[in-house]
Protein backbone atom coordinates (compact mmCIF):
# COMPACT_ATOMS: atom_id res chain seq x y z
CA UNK A 1 0.00 0.00 0.00
CA UNK A 2 1.49 3.48 -0.81
CA UNK A 3 0.95 6.56 1.65
CA UNK A 4 -0.78 9.87 1.16
CA UNK A 5 0.84 12.95 1.62
CA UNK A 6 -1.02 16.00 2.90
CA UNK A 7 0.05 17.63 -0.37
CA UNK A 8 -1.42 14.34 -2.64
CA UNK A 9 -4.63 14.15 -0.76
CA UNK A 10 -6.83 16.43 -3.33
CA UNK A 11 -5.13 15.43 -6.72
CA UNK A 12 -5.65 11.42 -5.66
CA UNK A 13 -9.12 12.30 -4.58
CA UNK A 14 -9.61 14.07 -8.11
CA UNK A 15 -8.31 10.50 -9.61
CA UNK A 16 -11.44 8.47 -8.98
CA UNK A 17 -15.21 8.63 -9.94
CA UNK A 18 -16.91 8.16 -6.67
CA UNK A 19 -20.53 8.52 -8.11
CA UNK A 20 -22.23 4.92 -8.14
CA UNK A 21 -19.11 3.66 -5.77
CA UNK A 22 -19.90 0.80 -3.56
CA UNK A 23 -18.70 -0.21 -0.26
CA UNK A 24 -17.40 -3.78 0.09
CA UNK A 25 -16.38 -4.07 3.52
CA UNK A 26 -14.96 -2.67 6.28
CA UNK A 27 -12.25 -4.01 8.65
CA UNK A 28 -10.97 -3.20 11.86
CA UNK A 29 -7.38 -3.54 12.63
CA UNK A 30 -6.47 -3.02 16.37
CA UNK A 31 -2.88 -4.13 17.67
CA UNK A 32 -3.64 -2.90 21.13
CA UNK A 33 -1.75 0.16 20.87
CA UNK A 34 -3.32 1.80 18.28
CA UNK A 35 -6.49 1.60 15.64
CA UNK A 36 -6.47 1.53 11.64
CA UNK A 37 -9.23 0.95 9.86
CA UNK A 38 -9.58 -0.68 6.11
CA UNK A 39 -11.93 0.06 3.93
CA UNK A 40 -12.51 -1.88 0.35
CA UNK A 41 -14.77 -0.07 -2.42
CA UNK A 42 -15.35 -0.45 -5.86
CA UNK A 43 -15.29 2.65 -7.79
CA UNK A 44 -14.07 4.06 -10.92
CA UNK A 45 -10.62 5.66 -11.93
CA UNK A 46 -10.32 8.49 -14.54
CA UNK A 47 -9.95 9.22 -16.73
CA UNK A 48 -11.28 6.07 -18.71
CA UNK A 49 -13.82 5.03 -15.69
CA UNK A 50 -12.47 1.79 -15.62
CA UNK A 51 -13.94 0.16 -12.42
CA UNK A 52 -11.25 -0.74 -9.93
CA UNK A 53 -10.87 -2.31 -6.52
CA UNK A 54 -9.77 0.70 -4.08
CA UNK A 55 -8.37 -0.63 -0.94
CA UNK A 56 -8.01 2.34 2.26
CA UNK A 57 -6.64 2.67 5.09
CA UNK A 58 -7.06 4.71 8.09
CA UNK A 59 -3.77 4.36 10.22
CA UNK A 60 -3.84 5.92 13.81
CA UNK A 61 -7.21 6.51 13.88
CA UNK A 62 -8.14 9.54 16.13
CA UNK A 63 -11.52 9.41 15.91
CA UNK A 64 -14.48 7.71 14.02
CA UNK A 65 -18.30 7.11 13.75
CA UNK A 66 -20.27 5.00 11.99
CA UNK A 67 -24.12 5.79 13.15
CA UNK A 68 -26.80 4.15 11.15
CA UNK A 69 -30.16 6.03 10.79
CA UNK A 70 -33.25 4.05 10.95
CA UNK A 71 -33.10 3.56 7.18
CA UNK A 72 -32.08 0.10 4.57
CA UNK A 73 -28.28 0.17 4.93
CA UNK A 74 -26.40 2.14 2.57
CA UNK A 75 -23.49 0.40 0.61
CA UNK A 76 -23.78 2.45 -2.61
CA UNK A 77 -21.71 6.09 -2.28
CA UNK A 78 -22.72 9.04 -4.24
CA UNK A 79 -19.79 11.12 -3.13
CA UNK A 80 -16.91 11.16 -0.49
CA UNK A 81 -15.61 13.66 0.94
CA UNK A 82 -11.58 14.07 2.36
CA UNK A 83 -9.65 16.97 3.92
CA UNK A 84 -6.60 17.01 5.59
CA UNK A 85 -7.43 19.29 8.85
CA UNK A 86 -5.31 20.11 12.19
CA UNK A 87 -2.82 17.03 11.43
CA UNK A 88 -5.18 14.42 10.24
CA UNK A 89 -6.93 12.84 7.59
CA UNK A 90 -10.94 12.95 7.18
CA UNK A 91 -12.62 10.95 5.11
CA UNK A 92 -16.35 11.64 5.01
CA UNK A 93 -18.51 8.67 3.00
CA UNK A 94 -21.65 10.38 3.21
CA UNK A 95 -21.18 14.07 2.95
CA UNK A 96 -23.87 16.33 3.11
CA UNK A 97 -23.39 19.01 0.01
CA UNK A 98 -21.37 22.02 0.39
CA UNK A 99 -20.81 24.82 -1.78
CA UNK A 100 -17.11 25.21 0.11
CA UNK A 101 -14.43 23.05 1.53
CA UNK A 102 -15.38 20.78 3.87
CA UNK A 103 -14.62 21.73 7.94
CA UNK A 104 -13.66 19.55 10.54
CA UNK A 105 -17.41 20.17 12.18
CA UNK A 106 -18.88 18.60 8.85
CA UNK A 107 -17.61 15.75 9.38
CA UNK A 108 -18.29 15.27 12.97
CA UNK A 109 -21.83 16.20 11.74
CA UNK A 110 -21.74 13.10 9.26
CA UNK A 111 -23.05 9.71 10.37
CA UNK A 112 -20.23 7.76 8.39
CA UNK A 113 -17.05 9.76 9.10
CA UNK A 114 -13.51 8.68 10.31
CA UNK A 115 -10.04 10.97 11.14
CA UNK A 116 -6.92 9.59 11.46
CA UNK A 117 -3.02 10.32 11.12
CA UNK A 118 -1.94 8.04 8.37
CA UNK A 119 -3.66 7.19 4.52
CA UNK A 120 -2.51 4.44 2.34
CA UNK A 121 -3.96 3.41 -0.54
CA UNK A 122 -4.07 0.12 -3.08
CA UNK A 123 -5.56 0.24 -6.10
CA UNK A 124 -6.43 -2.97 -8.38
CA UNK A 125 -8.01 -3.18 -11.51
CA UNK A 126 -11.50 -4.65 -11.35
CA UNK A 127 -11.34 -8.22 -13.68
CA UNK A 128 -14.54 -9.98 -14.40
CA UNK A 129 -14.75 -13.72 -13.91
Amino acid sequence: MQMITSSELSTFQKRLYWKNSKLKRIKFLYDRVQLAIGFWVITREKPDLKKVLLQLEVGSVHEFRFQQRPIPIRTQLDNVSMAFLQSKFYIDWNPFELDEKPELMDFRASEFYIGGYELKYSIKPLTKN
